[in-house]
């Protein structure tokens, strides 16, 4: 059950009820918010590491990574960014569309595919080392990219750091 708290946010909560000898009911809520992004989490990182144990070729695997995250996330597209190994620019990699009418997102942001660290979504996503959110991609904050979204129809952007073990 999702509730929405009194700023707009929401969280999933588990609901128990009891009932009480004068016959009144007791009701209780629990927040399983992490519980269940944790869960999600785990589930979205083994299908990734099944896709690298499956012997396909880096191209490939990243292809079907993104995949995965456009199904199991719900979205509409996905990209793939790598950083180069002078480590001084992260550089656009791959995409995937779960729809093609989306490509005019990437005709209108030709000019966008490399980022110094902290520099648009992809490089500030590769600074904090943590998931970064764009919630209002067409409103009031100006991103590097926020033209070609606006047109495009996005609505919010994550950026979703993915490390391998070093």
């Amino acid at each position: 059950c999702k509730l929405m708290r009194k700023d707009a946010s929401k969280i999933e909560v588990e609901v128990s009820a009891k009932i009480l000898e004068d016959k009144r009911v007791m009701i209780f809520t629990r927040d399983i918010t992490e519980r269940n992004k944790d869960k999600f989490q785990k589930m979205l990182l083994a299908e990734i590491s099944k896709v690298f144990n499956e012997g396909f070729n880096l191209s490939e695997s990243l292809e079907k990574v993104l995949g995965i995250i456009v199904k199991v996330g719900g979205l509409r597209l996905a990209e793939i960014w790598l950083i180069e190994r002078s480590q001084q620019k992260i550089n656009f990699f791959g995409k995937y569309l779960s729809n093609e009418k989306d490509t005019s997102f990437y005709d209108d942001s030709l000019n966008y595919k490399s980022f110094s660290k902290g520099k648009g979504l992809p490089g500030q996503t590769w600074q904090a080392e943590s998931v970064q959110l764009r919630p209002d991609v067409d409103s009031g904050e100006k991103s590097l990219r926020n033209k070609a979204a606006k047109k495009a129809g996005p609505k919010a952007m994550y950026g979703i750091p993915l490390t391998s073990n070093k």
